[in-house]
């Protein structure tokens, strides 16, 4: 199998999936689905384009020769029985489909398509490749290995974060004295791409789903940002617990655009006071 190839065929089909889906921003309601987490059953949105989007990918990776590949994909599917099961050993693809389902329901913010590449020896994933398209601005963010498509990194960064999931009201507090402001991104790969280059200073959410927090971990890697967890341990590799869906939800995990940022809040989103 050629990682290269798989990589330009993501690439060709985020912007395939951006074109289908853009047409119904803002006009297509959302069901719910119930997901287990941590013994809690949670509801999250869900579109008939979510669905229909996987489907489409996991048809083109089959007709392309990559149904030896493992599939990491939120939403249920029949074809998903083609695919490799084994998520410990070989590559694995990884989608989400629409991220952002509210904002792209709501049609007032914006959302994205994004894909990732993975590769797992003995338990342990290192996410090699990103393929992230925003459809509004027509833009795509991607990295392979040890390149990447070319952004304009800021230089100033402000103080601002995106996501607030998993911070109390103790821990809002303790980001405003230290004179942070929230920004609502819409969605978390297009935050996690707006600290990498600069336009956001951080990107703090827990727990988070696997396809959130490391879809643009590559990306964001090749602009020198890496993510923390809630222990203060700086990520190049993952070691991903089993969901009857995927994979389990990552406790904790922060992204910081320079060293500045990262000691004000680090302390903050490893300290179990702020949390809950």
């Amino acid at each position: 199998m050629s990682e290269k190839a798989l990589f330009e065929l993501l690439k060709k089909f985020a912007v395939y999936a951006g074109e289908v889906s853009l047409p119904y921003y803002g006009k297509i309601a959302s069901s719910s689905k119930t997901i287990l987490i941590h013994e809690k059953l949670r509801e999250f949105p869900v579109t008939a384009l979510d669905h229909g989007i996987q489907e489409l990918l996991l048809a083109e990776l089959m007709r392309g020769g990559f149904s030896d590949v493992a599939f990491n994909g939120e939403e249920e599917s029949h074809l998903k029985f083609f695919f490799r099961t084994d998520y410990d050993n070989g590559v694995t693809v990884h989608c989400d489909p629409i991220d952002g389902t509210t904002s792209f329901v709501s049609g007032k913010k914006p959302y994205c398509t994004g894909y990732a590449i993975s590769r797992a020896r003995k338990g342990k994933h290192e996410f090699f490749s990103s393929v992230v398209y925003d459809p509004l601005r027509k833009v795509q963010y991607s990295s392979f290995k040890n390149e990447a498509s070319m952004h304009v990194k800021s230089k100033k960064i402000p103080k601002t974060f995106a996501g607030l999931h998993g911070l109390n009201s103790a821990g809002k507090k303790k980001l405003a004295d230290l004179s942070y402001t929230h920004v609502d991104t819409g969605n978390a790969h297009l935050a996690i791409i707006d600290v990498a280059l600069g336009k956001i200073g951080a990107y703090l959410h827990y727990p988070i789903h696997v396809h959130d927090a490391l879809i643009p971990f590559s990306f964001a890697r090749y602009y020198g940002v890496l993510p923390y967890d809630g222990k203060g341990n700086r990520l190049d590799a993952f070691t991903l617990s089993h969901s009857p869906s995927g994979f389990s939800r990552i406790p904790k995990l922060g992204f910081f655009a320079n060293d500045s940022i990262r000691d004000d809040l680090l302390s903050i989103m490893m300290d179990p006071k702020f949390s809950g």
